[in-house]
């Protein structure tokens, strides 16, 4: 299943297969599983990746309502995720999209 949604098209390549997609009720936030990775898109824009071990977390600055995105989604993550306690780590916002 390939995404062909919202999300800017040159943050996702053409030929990644889509293993599953999240929507979070009407809020403009989706999480995509692409190879094992979750990628969390406020609006268009990705501001959270989990890469198996971490949750790697944009520190550029956003509205607030992608901050309430943020954490909104990490707090579903340790009420509902396979893990109660889990990392975070901040980091750039270009790392996050060169993960994708």
């Amino acid at each position: 299943m390939y995404y062909t949604g919202a999300i800017k098209p040159h943050l996702v390549r053409c030929d990644m297969a889509i293993n599953g997609i999240r929507k979070f009720g009407d809020k403009n936030m989706t999480e995509v599983t692409v190879g094992g990775r979750k990628i969390l898109y406020s609006y268009s824009t990705p501001v959270v990746v989990f890469d198996g071990v971490d949750y790697l977390v944009t520190t550029k600055k956003f509205s607030r309502t992608t901050c309430r995105h943020i954490s909104f989604y990490l707090n579903e993550e340790a009420k509902t995720g396979p893990y109660r306690a889990f990392n975070t780590k901040q980091v750039d916002q270009h790392i996050l999209e060169s993960l994708l």
